[in-house]
């Protein structure tokens, strides 16, 4: 099992305030002089450890004297660490592209889209723009309504549509028939598996080998949270074509039977 504090270290905290996050996780409430007795953050480093923990969404404080710390369920601080380091993913990617200018030659290979609503956005427009048939994985259960959206978008490819996904949506295929295109072909075969409750469930579309576009569905406390959803379209063929390669590999081996190349 992974350090925790080279984990929390890498979701954006300090090492301190790591310490702090991991001993506050283990009790109810404490004051600033009981955790700074536990982890050696002395005054009047300690309120600076606390305050900074507050400001990323990972602890809470109550009104009153003296203050009572709380620590966030690590499955909501996790969750809003994610998306600030999302935030801070999409900023260096604009910045980035911009360094290229007006006129230059650079061009975007990276584009994200904030919410479903704009991810399923991109997926139509790229579903409908391009000849070439489409690859598309789920690994994990997906939502019954994502799903019926999904498949009416992939109806209108201009090309086949391969889509695996898990098994827990065998039922959930069989009840929205009448949504499939004829030139959908879609298996639920990868094996079921304990889902967490709040979680980040993926769809990985192919179009062709030259352009990929990543759907992350982000489910709270079991919901599908459309807010938190986005995607991530990647269209540099290299990158593409290492992570289909791998994707098919591994789809294959988890279905337990050979998944034909796109």
């Amino acid at each position: 099992m992974r350090d925790p504090i080279a984990v929390l270290r890498e979701l954006g905290l300090t090492a301190k305030e790591a310490r702090a996050y991991l001993e506050l996780v283990h009790e109810a409430s404490l004051t600033a002089s009981t955790l700074s007795a536990r982890i050696g953050d002395a005054y009047p480093g300690i309120y600076r450890t606390l305050d900074a923990l507050i400001a990323k969404g990972w602890v809470t404080a109550s009104e009153g004297r003296p203050r009572l710390f709380t620590s966030k369920p690590p499955a909501e601080a996790a969750a809003a660490a994610y998306r600030r380091v999302l935030a801070g993913a999409e900023s260096a990617a604009r910045d980035f592209l911009a360094l290229g200018g007006a006129g230059s030659a650079l061009s975007p290979e990276i584009q994200i889209g904030k919410g479903l609503g704009a991810a399923l956005d991109a997926i139509a427009a790229a579903v409908k723009s391009s000849p070439e048939n489409l690859f598309v994985v789920t690994p994990g259960r997906i939502d019954p309504d994502l799903l019926r959206r999904l498949l009416a978008a992939f109806s209108k490819a201009r090309g086949g549509v391969e889509w695996y996904l898990n098994a827990e949506n065998r039922g959930d295929l069989s009840a929205l028939q009448e949504v499939h295109g004829a030139n959908v072909r879609a298996l639920a075969v990868i094996p079921k598996a304990t889902l967490s409750p709040t979680r980040m469930e993926h769809t990985f579309l192919f179009v062709g080998r030259s352009r990929m576009i990543t759907l992350d569905a982000f489910y709270r406390s079991g919901d599908l949270d459309e807010t938190a959803s986005h995607s991530i379209q990647v269209s540099d063929a290299d990158v593409v074509r290492v992570q289909l390669e791998a994707l098919v590999e591994s789809t294959r081996v988890l279905a337990g039977r050979p998944i034909p190349r796109p």
